[in-house]
């Protein structure tokens, strides 16, 4: 799905977890995995930083610099995974700023 959509990030979720799959990620498991019979759930990271929408744009990336990471999960107000912000994301941010 990565693939198709174009993206270098997916979350994953069930009633107990989120996660996170990358790019890298599956391209690890494609390298090391004799069979393609995996679950998501088996080699998901569960290092990013979760953050409420609400919250100052400056602040979300200063902490994605502290702590090396390269995305956040967005919550609602109702703690409902609303949306991931990326590296990419800031990157761009800056480019207009730039422009």
């Amino acid at each position: 799905m990565i693939k198709k959509l174009g993206i270098r990030h997916m979350s994953v979720l069930d009633e107990n977890h989120y996660g996170l799959i990358s790019e890298n990620d599956v391209q690890i498991v494609k390298a090391f995995a004799s069979s393609h019979e995996f679950l998501a759930k088996d080699f998901m990271t569960q290092k990013f930083i979760q953050v409420k929408a609400d919250s100052f744009l400056k602040d979300v990336i200063k902490e994605l610099i502290d702590k090396k990471l390269d995305c956040a999960f967005i919550f609602d107000d109702k703690n409902i995974l609303i949306g991931i912000f990326t590296m990419i994301d800031a990157l761009k941010i800056l480019y207009e700023k730039l422009g």
